[in-house]
């Protein structure tokens, strides 16, 4: 089982990705971009469970 996620906000706002080694929802993410290693950005979680049509975690940007 695979950890879904969409970002809300900041520099990944509405991206979605599957983390396939992850299957526990973390209480925060470090997102980067995969063609720009160096930008990245912190995103918290939302919520206790994934949205229930997507099934998809959000997570929301904290800090750059």
């Amino acid at each position: 089982m695979s950890l879904r996620v969409r970002f809300v906000g900041g520099p990944a706002d509405s991206t979605e990705r599957d983390y396939p080694r992850v299957d526990t929802p973390l209480p925060s993410l470090w997102w980067f971009d995969l063609d720009v290693p160096e930008m990245g950005a912190v995103y918290r979680r939302v919520g206790e469970g994934p949205d229930s049509i997507s099934g998809r975690w959000r997570y929301e940007f904290t800090e750059l």
